[in-house]
């Protein structure tokens, strides 16, 4: 098999409908997280929550909610397909950008903001996963006081 026929065959697989199917899940999670950070934001500015507005923040409302391990699942899936979708955009030009600088430069964008949202999507599996033990709570909380006791912790 030579290069040509590999790099034709990527190309054929970044043109994909589930390629597009993933980064349409995944605008969707990336707007529901904006949301709810948003939310709290409202929320810790009219006074009714002393949580920061932040990713923590978010992934805390919503798995808070009925159903929040499920929504988390469904939130890290999202992400995990939106940083799938910027793969195929910035390695297999999906939209074709060319090989020239500028479509270089927004090639590698494109997979800078696939390695930030699949580390968000890892986080929020992560969260999922610690939810489900609830043992590493109290470690989290010793962790989160040891470092407000540092000077600038705060």
């Amino acid at each position: 098999m030579s290069a040509s026929t590999i790099a034709a065959k990527g190309r054929r697989a970044g043109q994909s409908p589930w390629v597009e199917r993933l980064g349409r899940a995944g605008l969707v999670a990336k707007g529901v997280m904006y949301a709810v950070v948003g939310i709290l934001a409202i929320k810790v500015a009219l006074g009714g929550r002393e949580e920061s507005p932040d990713r923590q923040g978010a992934l805390d409302a919503i798995a808070q909610q009925p159903f929040g391990r499920g929504l988390l699942v469904l939130l890290a899936l999202g992400l995990a397909g939106y940083a799938l979708w910027r793969l195929a955009q910035g390695f297999l030009d999906r939209d074709n950008e060319g090989e020239g600088p500028k479509g270089l430069v927004k090639r590698g964008s494109a997979i800078a903001r696939a390695g930030w949202y699949g580390l968000l999507a890892v986080l929020t599996f992560d969260r999922v996963l610690e939810r489900s033990s609830k043992s590493g709570s109290s470690n989290e909380q010793q962790t989160t006081a040891g470092v407000f006791d540092l000077p600038l912790g705060r």
